[in-house]
């Protein structure tokens, strides 16, 4: 009986010279240097984001205005004079005829016509001002309800007028009017088809007001001649129509910049404190990991062997020790069952590897990985 025993107890000892493990165990080295904890670091990258994001907001605010919604009135007025240049007669001591007189036709010649519109604001603007001057010359049916021919003549094309940073323009302009041809127009037309018909010129002068940063009520403002056509005999009044209105503009929200080195210094703090709230945002996901394979593994196993697993930050010297090798937890339990030893747990890399272990004459050793859980799926 003794004889067998003996030879068991070989048996045994030639299985430990087996599985010695000659490879390198990293041990654990303690570090000098100073430490601080996760709270710790997390509460300082949010202070330190905080007081640089506060700073930069508080330069950008103070280096810039902000202007709100409000309106300015403006007022715009126009006079129209005209004058009527009369063919040679024998009656007339003069070849012009102010406004505001009644015409005999056939002395008619052509009309001069002054246009002067004036704008004037509250407030110092910039307000692009486009202006054209078109002669309508429109044939209707005697009562006018009806219309037989309507045509447009450009007078003046279209001139552009700035008005920058004030608040008072003055447009004049002066447009020659040949009478007789478009007379003869509407005569021509009323003799070649024989209708009862009633011809007038309107001519008018069109201001477009157009200001980028505001809403204006009243963009476009015209004033009106009318000058009657094809009459023979009778005298003939010129009827105008001239601008006199009062309005407002819609100012939109504005920003002035009043010192860019506080803008320059703004960004430059605004940065930094992007800096410091990535670095707490890397330091949750770090805190945060999702968890793998080993993580749940080890996890179960902590929690099932509470009470014979002890945790440890540091790792002895496996280099003065003979190192059994096992393939799985539950040969190194056997081993703890037979010594009465705890097991000892190590994180060698944190969510990759760790070593379970029990320290005796030898040192029984089981290593997790996470690329060895991983390949036996």
């Amino acid at each position: 009986m003794k004889k067998e025993e003996k030879t068991s107890t070989t048996k045994k000892k030639n299985v430990k010279k087996d599985v010695v493990i000659t490879e390198k165990i990293d041990s654990g080295r303690t570090k000098k240097g100073v430490y601080f904890s996760y709270g710790l670091r997390a509460t300082i990258f949010v202070l330190l984001f905080t007081i640089f994001f506060s700073i930069s907001m508080l330069l950008l605010v103070t280096s810039l205005s902000f202007q709100k919604e409000k309106y300015v009135s403006y007022s715009e007025k126009s006079s129209l004079d005209y004058k009527v240049n009369l063919k040679e007669n024998n009656f007339y001591e003069t070849r012009t005829l102010d406004k505001d007189m009644i015409y005999v036709a056939s002395l008619i010649d052509s009309i001069d016509t002054y246009f002067d519109y004036d704008f004037d604001i509250d407030e110092k603007m910039d307000i692009d001002f486009t202006y054209n001057v078109i002669a309508k010359l429109k044939i209707t049916d005697e009562e006018g309800s009806n219309t037989y021919l309507e045509k447009d003549y450009t007078l003046l094309n279209d001139k552009v007028v700035n008005m920058k940073d004030n608040n008072h323009i003055d447009i004049t302009e002066k447009i020659n009017i040949d009478y007789g041809y478009y007379n003869s127009i509407a005569s021509g037309f009323k003799q070649t088809y024989g209708v009862n018909s009633k011809s007038n010129l309107i001519v008018s002068l069109k201001v477009n007001k157009n200001n980028t940063n505001a809403l204006m009520t009243n963009k476009i403002s015209t004033e009106v001649i009318n000058i009657p056509l094809s009459e023979r005999s009778i005298n003939i009044k010129m009827d105008y129509i001239d601008i006199n209105t009062n309005s407002s503009i819609i100012t939109e929200r504005d920003v002035t910049v009043n010192n860019t080195i506080s803008i320059g210094a703004s960004i430059i703090l605004l940065i930094i404190s992007i800096y410091f709230i990535l670095k707490f945002i890397r330091l949750l996901e770090k805190n945060i990991v999702k968890q793998n394979k080993f993580d749940k593994y080890v996890k179960k196993v902590l929690r099932t062997y509470d009470r014979l697993i002890v945790e440890s930050k540091t790792i002895i010297d496996f280099s003065n020790y003979e190192i059994i090798k096992v393939n799985k937890f539950e040969e190194l339990l056997d081993v703890r069952d037979n010594l009465k030893l705890p097991i000892n747990y190590y994180v060698v890399t944190p969510h990759q590897k760790a070593y379970f272990y029990i320290v005796s004459t030898n040192i029984y050793l089981y290593t997790v990985k996470e690329v060895d859980l991983e390949n036996s799926r």
